[in-house]
């Protein structure tokens, strides 16, 4: 019941964000759901548990809207940071994982920076918003082991180019063909999230 609330949550936030005039999707609702409560349920202790279900519900929202018009607003990449920071800090504090929390930051910086370098290298061939959202990639990949990072964002790069290849394939794009990211950097986190039996701890 709780995930279909912030199924709806999320589905008012496609339609009104970047510009108010969002597609409706019909199942995002459901989608959002299930999300929701397979990140939840993948990880022990309450902080965490609201943690990764803050980046099941930005996260849906980010996709969706990256999926219909290749954004990733601000007014959602920066809160679902700052709010995953909070929340790994308090973490951190209570159970004593200031490690967790210092390799998180670190992934944090590592992987903003080199989805920054990529969007200048490729010249807007991946977008700013992308390596705004590496950031919290970094962040909750960090937190659960150092090496979350380099396996999300291959999970995510492999993602990207199984669905470039389709679209090439099925002769619906070609190599220029604009691609949004931010949902394979998303999916590939969860993936990554899942293949960590009961988290690490």
């Amino acid at each position: 019941m709780l995930g279909l609330i912030f199924g709806s949550f999320v589905k008012v936030l496609v339609r009104r964000i970047p510009d108010g005039k969002g597609s409706n999707y019909p199942f995002l609702e459901v989608i959002t759901a299930i999300v929701f409560v397979v990140a939840v349920q993948s990880v022990k202790g309450e902080l965490l548990q609201i943690a990764w279900g803050t980046f099941a519900v930005f996260g849906s929202a980010l996709a969706a809207i990256d999926f219909e018009h290749h954004r990733l607003p601000n007014v959602l990449t920066y809160p679902i940071f700052v709010l995953g920071a909070g929340l790994f800090t308090a973490d951190a504090i209570v159970h004593d994982r200031l490690h967790n929390l210092g390799t998180a930051l670190i992934s944090a910086l590592a992987l903003g920076c080199f989805y920054g370098v990529v969007h200048l290298l490729s010249r807007g061939g991946l977008g700013l918003g992308d390596a705004k959202l590496g950031l919290t990639i970094g962040l909750y990949a960090g937190y659960v082991d150092a090496k979350g990072a380099y396996f999300a964002s291959m999970f995510a790069f492999g993602l990207g180019s199984l669905v470039a290849l389709a679209l090439i394939v099925t002769k619906k794009g070609g190599r220029k063909t604009a691609l949004p990211f931010g949902p394979a950097m998303i999916i590939g986190l969860l993936i990554y999230q899942l293949m960590v039996p009961t988290f690490i701890f």
